[in-house]
């Protein structure tokens, strides 16, 4: 469980729709640098994700349906989750719903504790090839759109970081300086109906 210190957040992003039936989630930190409610950071992060274009990274087949934020202390810092309406922008089939494109969080500290990621589930199908890899047109597309997604938080005040867990050797959260796309798909087994 990661540690959320006071004066940061963690923010949960809720995905519907037909090409994750279990439902999918996007989990990261965040620095307010200026004082925000729970509504706000939530509306700015959607407002982020829409400006940086990375909902065309998804297909029509997801939605953007809530977002949750919570602040720290874990044990009593303010928690909400509010409604939103943001489909995915891409027409077509998308992957199976285990599968997704994988952001690396970069920060500036090396090891496993200076780094994170997410996966973005739904891309559409044709976007990969018969290896498994992002073609390279898409993948500079969501390359454009992790950089843009990062500066559109920061220029609403909102810095992204890493949270860290009890037992890291890092006890602070880290800044993350850039998200990377992998090159191949990554699957999750636990977004595979049961």
């Amino acid at each position: 469980m990661a540690v959320i210190p006071v004066d940061f957040a963690q923010v949960n992003m809720k995905f519907t729709g037909s090409a994750v039936p279990s439902g999918a989630e996007i989990t990261f930190g965040v620095f307010p640098s200026t004082v925000q409610t729970l509504q706000q950071v939530a509306t700015n992060v959607e407002a982020a994700w829409n400006a940086s274009n990375m909902d065309t990274v998804q297909t029509d087949e997801i939605t953007l349906s809530s977002i949750g934020v919570k602040f720290g202390p874990n044990a009593t810092g303010a928690s909400g989750e509010f409604p939103f309406n943001r489909p995915g922008t891409n027409t077509g089939a998308a992957v199976p719903p285990n599968t997704s494109v994988l952001y690396r969080k970069g920060t500036g500290f090396g090891g496993r504790a200076g780094r994170g990621r997410f996966y973005v589930p739904a891309m559409p199908e044709v976007n990969v090839d018969q290896s498994g890899d992002i073609i390279a047109a898409a993948h500079s597309s969501y390359q454009n759109a992790g950089t843009a997604f990062l500066s559109e938080l920061s220029s609403r005040n909102l810095l992204m970081v890493v949270l860290h867990g009890a037992g890291s050797p890092l006890s602070a959260p880290t800044t993350v300086l850039s998200l990377l796309p992998a090159v191949r798909v990554a699957t999750q087994r636990r977004r595979l109906r049961r």
